[in-house]
């Protein structure tokens, strides 16, 4: 086996995302020289004093452009790692086996494809060869393929009564179909598969999953399990269900090891997030999707002692730790602006609410601000401007809508 090749420039697109900043935070800190790439130019990540350079890149759905774009930087910056996102495979889809030696994930083409779209994965877990424990422990979902026979109002409401209709990038018919999550009634999401269906090969159908929001995150390279981490969200925007702006460290045996039956099953290396939603009363879960990138909840395991991007780019060169990294530490984590903003927002605008929970949602808000218990997802020691920045442009935003 030839020897791992020395990594030294990293490439880390969609600067602008929250799990690109901890990843960004991460390596730059860990001597490596980070190259941070946004088609935004006000990606907050282009601001991280870890950050050696930034590039602003075309747009991710002008594919050719943005090969061409990726080609040139790659041979200038002198390029050794990729840190990819979402809509970084999904721009390059089309060309991924050129890059694929230079992606932090497994060398199989097919399982990177999978990885990135919810719709193949949830497929590979209905698939006749998967074990049937790996059946159990999901929302009720149909996979619908454009072609086939519409689903029944019968058939659709059966699933519940809000659906939430996925589609990705991986199967759009063009680059602007870069794929997306919607909550819908029954009725709604009849009318709405035709278009769809034109739009993407393939949806998947979900019904509701009570609970909160929890994840099982792992590292898994040549076989191995190299880091292990679990979060409960607290607070969610909207908050009737959505993205985790208030979490924390948090253990649950029965989730942690229907995700590593799920991995081994796969057999994907990379770094994951499985997501679940968990009902406390019924102790019951479904996992609702998988995340082959670094997520939006990153910083939390950061702060736990869980270097998740330094844990994996040290296996990349074939160094490991003596056993799978797990917290050191209890940690809680707040996304504040905008996030927690938005999850307020929600509830002050839900009038289902009593009044008297909704004015408690102001004061939580302000106590949770003033916690020296409470970590910043942006706040981050050290690199701290990010948080003011973040909070200058969206008063900047506020005041222009006004």
């Amino acid at each position: 086996m030839n020897a791992p090749r020395p990594i030294r420039t990293i490439l880390v697109p969609e600067a602008q995302a929250l799990g690109q900043i901890g990843v960004i935070r991460s390596l730059g800190a860990a001597g490596y020289r980070i190259v941070a790439a946004s088609e935004r130019t006000d990606a907050l990540g282009f601001h991280s004093r870890h950050a050696h350079q930034h590039l602003v890149s075309p747009p991710a759905d002008a594919p050719d452009l943005y090969k061409a774009w990726l080609d040139a930087v790659l041979v200038r910056e002198s390029v050794d790692l990729i840190i990819p996102s979402e809509r970084f495979v999904v721009a390059l889809k089309a060309y991924l086996d050129e890059y694929r030696h230079l992606l932090a994930m497994g060398p199989d083409l097919d399982a990177l494809r999978a990885a990135f779209s919810k719709s193949l994965l949830f497929g590979r877990f209905a698939a006749a060869e998967c074990p049937e424990a790996l059946s159990r422990n999901l929302p009720p979902y149909r996979l619908w393929r454009a072609g086939e026979p519409l689903p029944s109002g019968a058939e659709l409401a059966a699933l519940g009564r809000r659906l939430w209709l996925k589609t990705d990038g991986m199967l759009g018919a063009s680059p602007a179909d870069d794929g997306d999550v919607v909550e819908m009634s029954p009725e709604t999401a009849a009318s709405a598969l035709p278009e769809l269906g034109r739009r993407y090969e393939q949806v998947l159908i979900q019904g509701e999953a009570p609970g909160v929001g929890t994840g099982v995150f792992l590292i898994r390279w040549q076989g191995r399990i190299v880091a292990e981490f679990m979060y409960r969200g607290l607070h969610e925007t909207p908050h009737t269900g959505g993205n985790s702006t208030l979490r924390e460290t948090w253990w649950h045996d029965g989730q942690y090891r229907d995700a590593l039956a799920r991995l081994d099953y796969l057999g994907w290396d990379g770094v994951y997030m499985f997501e679940y939603r968990w009902d406390a009363e019924t102790d019951r879960y479904a996992l609702i999707e998988v995340n082959s990138r670094f997520w939006m909840s990153l910083h939390l395991a950061l702060y736990a002692g869980v270097d998740f991007p330094h844990l994996l780019v040290d296996a990349l060169q074939d160094r490991y730790p003596d056993r799978p990294q797990r917290p050191l530490r209890q940690a809680c984590c707040r996304y504040t602006v905008p996030g927690e903003i938005s999850h307020l927002s929600s509830k002050l605008k839900d009038h289902r609410l009593p009044l008297s929970e909704r004015l408690g949602a102001v004061l939580e808000f302000l106590v949770l601000g003033l916690s020296p218990a409470i970590h910043s997802d942006l706040a981050w020691p050290g690199d701290r401007a990010l948080s003011r920045l973040a909070w200058r442009h969206y008063l900047a935003r506020l005041f222009r809508l006004r």
